[in-house]
């Protein structure tokens, strides 16, 4: 179904639920002109300045929006937890007030480790006693040794590091099949003064004299265990080569059979048991690119360090949370900071992360810039200026699309593009302004498809898969969702371009 068709049997479905003739309600939508359209619109952005942080500390209203109704009259939308608010007027200045019961509105989390969190915030408040770190500082991944190798890491603690255990196992055995070949103990160091680091001898013989660790392409994990039993782990591939001749061929920690990630798909921090969406590749005006995606994806509100690295898919998709080297397509680069307040001017929720190449010069790059097969192909480059953004909502509500981890190709329509939304994340209550609306039955996105790029969705070529906005957050069943403007998105993560078509 087309678009087009889409909207008119959705504006059919709500005429015909409604008992209204579909010839009249079409008549009363086409019969306004342009002109005196764009001046309702700019009657009710008026009163949304004049009215909207008033309007935000009723009780349970949760959003303030200038937008339009289904017959496409302008009109100022407030959202709420629950009903029609006590003194909520249903006209403000002449202007009249459709109310949408929406429930709280969330940062659509990443999916995290409970399920059954998917209508409440996923990510919970940090524990008073925060989890180890660790990482790798020697060997570098992929390198090839002889004899004995020195594994040193970066463990630290908010309190105390208590050990750091150290294993090893085949890699290809372990990809193959983690359950029957999982990793192994090589030893542990319980004394950080000195570091945190443990000598692996690979020459060691069997009592039947051949080679305990031979020659071959091996995982070995680093994990930190901090004095109330928390862990962390990091992972690196190594080569051991104890023969005479010339060192096994190179093999990247992400195997050649393995494709390169679409986007559209999970993505997730090496610091978090979760799984968001992978938006899109962005590239600065050095031609660098970047995954993009939500702060709340990448950077975990504000919390994970710059350099962590960031999983295809994210730990939560693994089977266990178990990182595996292979994952490891890019690395947290910059991130805009969320300032969690009521009274906060807040426009984006969106990080980016450099993408690592392929050890395999000729593959490129570890992410692709389409989605996959079922999804929408590759976004258009000419992303929605703002002002475009104003000219096209100027002529009414609009089709949208996206693709996301959880929900795959969902569409939806536009219906607001100046949207104040009190949005509750795990660390609070932050305040959103300028943001894109969009309503859809069923719904348009779910836990997991946070940080999915909105487009266009349109039966005009030259339209069609033109990036919008990002989306970030929602009501707990998806029905109405939000949106950081692409363009306010692009300027605050100072880059330029969105690869692609």
């Amino acid at each position: 179904m087309t678009a087009c068709k889409r909207r008119m049997f959705l504006l059919v479905a709500i005429v015909a639920g409604m008992g209204i003739s579909w010839g009249s309600s079409l008549a009363f939508a086409q019969g306004r002109s342009e002109d005196a359209r764009l001046r309702e619109l700019a009657r009710v952005a008026e009163v949304h300045a004049r009215h909207a942080d008033r309007l935000l500390e009723l009780a349970d209203v949760v959003g303030v929006a200038v937008g339009v109704d289904w017959l496409e009259k302008p009109v100022l939308k407030v959202l709420t937890r629950k009903g029609r608010p006590a003194g909520l007027p249903k006209k403000l200045d002449g202007v009249e007030v459709e109310v949408i019961e929406t429930g709280e509105i969330f940062a659509i989390p990443p999916q995290l480790e409970q399920e059954a969190l998917a209508v409440q915030p996923l990510a919970t408040r940090p524990s008073a006693d925060k989890p180890p770190t660790v990482k790798f500082t020697s060997p570098k991944d992929g390198e090839t040794f002889v004899g004995t190798i020195q594994l040193v890491v970066d463990a630290r603690d908010d309190k105390k590091v208590a050990c750091v255990d150290f294993y090893y196992q085949d890699y290809d055995a372990f990809w193959s099949n983690p359950q029957q070949n999982p990793p192994i103990l090589l030893g542990s160091d319980t004394n950080g003064a000195d570091g945190w680091s443990y000598q692996w001898n690979t020459t060691v013989l069997k009592e039947d004299g051949t080679p305990r660790y031979p020659d071959a392409h091996y995982i070995v994990w680093a994990e930190a265990v901090d004095s109330a039993g928390q862990k962390a782990s990091h992972n690196i591939a190594l080569f051991v080569d104890n023969t005479v001749g010339e060192p096994p061929e190179y093999s990247p920690d992400r195997p050649a059979y393995l494709p390169i990630s679409p986007i559209g798909v999970s993505v997730g921090n090496q610091n978090q048991l979760s799984a968001g969406t992978l938006g899109c590749v962005v590239a600065d005006s050095g031609g660098v690119r970047y995954i993009l995606s939500n702060n709340h994806v990448l950077a975990l509100e504000n919390t994970a360090p710059i350099g962590s690295w960031i999983f295809q898919p994210g730990l939560y998709d693994t089977g266990g949370g178990i990182p595996y080297a292979w994952m490891r397509v890019g690395f947290l680069t910059r991130y805009v900071s969320i300032t969690f307040s009521r009274r906060a001017n807040n426009q984006v929720d969106a990080a980016i992360a450099q993408i690592e190449s392929h050890p395999y010069r000729e593959v490129g790059l570890l992410v692709d810039t389409s989605t996959p097969a079922d999804g929408y192909g590759q976004p258009r480059s000419n992303y929605l200026t703002n002002s475009e953004l104003s000219n096209l909502f100027g002529a009414g509500s609009f089709p949208v699309k996206k693709y996301g981890r959880t929900t795959g190709l969902t569409d939806g329509q536009v219906t607001a593009i100046n949207a104040t939304v009190l949005v509750s994340y795990s660390r609070g209550v932050a305040r959103f302004v300028n943001q894109i609306m969009v309503e859809a039955r069923p719904g348009f996105i779910l836990p997991g498809d946070s940080g999915s790029l909105l487009v266009l969705d349109s039966d005009n070529e030259s339209m069609d898969r033109r990036p919008v906005g990002l989306l970030f957050a929602g009501n707990s069943d998806g029905t109405v969702a939000f949106a950081n403007r692409i363009e306010d998105v692009l300027k605050a993560l100072t880059v330029t371009t969105i690869v692609g078509e």
